[in-house]
């Protein structure tokens, strides 16, 4: 209850902080009042704790010894050691009467307890010295329920039937101010005198009626009962009670009407949130089906028509794959169809085409065919896919698939490879006739065909009775024949003959002879 006491009595000496002098104090020694308490030496410690707690925890000024002439109060006391407890006893007396004006005590169990003990007594001193200088207010607010501030600080609500009461007051001037809804600022001196009850009756002056107009957008034009009255937002005081038709007009958006009850001494407030008058966008594409974003909302794909846009300037952005992005800030205007007609250039890449080889044929497939000689560089093409065949005669075509990107250079290095050329024996006849070329053996001659590398090779032809060796051009992508009749018929005998002659003589002979 002490405690709770302390905290009310700071709050109200100090929040609303009166004009007053602080009270000041000088604390003498403290005797000590037994052996027990003298072989300790008690009263030095406790004195010396006093002066600590009251500098840092009360709000007296603290005055050393040598000044305790100047002192308002000085604070003296004793100490008992008793058994096992600590026994305090101090009294504050006033330095102009002598008069003790508060005298408390503190027992303690043990030297521990002591500190916490002496920051007790120093707050209940500091509580009941202060109790001389104060005073009370009981005020009364009427006609209506006032908020009642003192010395700029919110102290409670107060009304005839519920005043406010406020204690403990230290003496002094306080400014008294008292705000009610509909109702002129009270504000008065008042002077808190010790010891009494001061009743103050407040009596509030109603206010005129008073309006504030906002509207969004802001900048419309107010009209009251059909008077011109400015821009909002409007402020307008002094306005008789009763009904009033405010009409809020601005350019692009619809008329805004209300009936506003005004009452004596309250403040009216009308908030408009005007209904825009709306445009349309028509938005067309070459090529079409672009997809149409507005700021980065996607709104469709053209033609598109959008509807119910706010009067302004809207951006539109325009996108189709392999296309460059269209953009355009379109004006919007109240009540109008505003048209976009847009032409979508295509993203355009370079395709380069590069071979140590020369007359290639470049064919491109795409959006379109055409047929170019490569190598070329850096070829302007729409950003898309393509597929590439580079020929050349006798030479083998390769087939590519590639893609060019917008702003980018796609670079194809080929190479063809040469085809070969072919060898082809025809009218062998009945004889086998074995083929060899560049000394390789190939096979048998009847119906075969060779391929060979472009260049000059030598082909030599052997069977049991004739044998012939000559050198051949070849030429890439081109077929040499062969006859093989004349060989086959030819009866001249060669060494291959004679051997196989006499391979067949041999058994012959043998037979006979048996």
């Amino acid at each position: 209850m002490r405690k709770f006491f302390a905290i009310c009595l700071f709050l109200c000496v100090f929040s609303f902080g009166a004009e007053r002098t602080t009270p000041t104090i000088s604390v003498l020694p403290f005797t000590d009042n037994n052996q027990g308490a003298e072989s300790y030496s008690y009263g030095k410690v406790v004195a010396a704790m006093f002066g600590t707690h009251l500098r840092n925890e009360t709000n007296f000024i603290v005055l050393e010894q040598n000044n305790s002439q100047k002192a308002g109060a000085l604070l003296s006391g004793s100490v008992s050691a008793i058994g096992s407890f600590i026994q305090i006893d101090v009294k504050l007396i006033s330095a102009s009467s002598g008069d003790v004006v508060v005298a408390e005590y503190a027992q303690v169990g043990s030297q521990l307890e002591l500190r916490s003990a002496i920051s007790a007594l120093a707050k209940t001193i500091e509580d009941k010295y202060l109790r001389q200088w104060m005073g009370d207010l009981q005020i009364t607010v009427l006609p209506t329920e006032g908020e009642v501030y003192l010395n700029e600080q919110f102290a409670g609500k107060s009304s005839l039937a519920k005043p406010l009461r406020l204690n403990n007051l230290l003496e002094g001037k306080y400014t008294l101010r008292v705000l009610a809804g509909g109702y002129q600022k009270s504000e008065q001196d008042i002077q808190v005198e010790p010891r009494t009850v001061q009743n103050v009756q407040v009596t509030l002056q109603s206010l005129p009626g008073s309006i504030r107009v906002e509207s969004e957008p802001s900048e419309a034009t107010v009209f009251i009962n059909g008077q011109n009255m400015g821009k909002t937002p409007y402020n307008m005081t002094s306005l008789a009670q009763g009904n009033y038709k405010i009409e809020l007009q601005a350019e692009n958006f619809k008329p805004f009407t209300r009936i506003v009850k005004i009452q004596s001494g309250q403040l009216s407030e009308l908030k408009a949130k005007m209904e825009v008058i709306s445009g349309s966008l028509f938005v067309q594409s070459t090529p079409s089906n672009a997809q149409v974003f507005m700021g980065e909302t996607f709104m469709g794909v053209t033609p598109l028509l959008l509807e119910n846009i706010n009067p302004g300037t809207a951006a539109i952005n325009l996108r189709l794959k392999g296309y460059s992005e269209y953009k355009e800030e379109a004006k919007i205007l109240p009540g109008k169809k505003t048209e976009i007609n847009a032409s979508i250039s295509r993203q355009t890449g370079k395709l380069t085409i590069v071979s140590s080889q020369h007359e290639l044929s470049v064919k491109i497939e795409g959006e379109s065919t055409m047929v170019l000689e490569a190598p070329f560089h850096k070829h302007v093409l729409n950003a898309s896919e393509y597929k590439i065949t580079v020929s050349k005669p006798k030479y083998y075509e390769k087939v590519y698939t590639i893609t060019v990107k917008p702003d980018e250079e796609f670079r194809l290095e080929t190479e063809l490879q040469l085809k070969p050329g072919r060898i082809s024996f025809v009218e062998a006849g009945k004889i086998p006739t074995d083929v060899f070329i560049n000394n390789e053996y190939k096979g048998k001659s009847g119906g075969m065909s060779l391929e060979l590398p472009e260049g000059e090779h030598e082909i030599l032809l052997r069977n049991w009775f004739n044998e012939k060796r000559w050198k051949v051009q070849i030429y890439a992508d081109k077929t040499e024949e062969i006859s093989l009749q004349e060989f086959a018929q030819n009866s001249s005998f060669s060494w291959w003959g004679a051997l196989g002659a006499a391979l067949i003589a041999i058994p012959v002979y043998f037979a006979g002879q048996k």
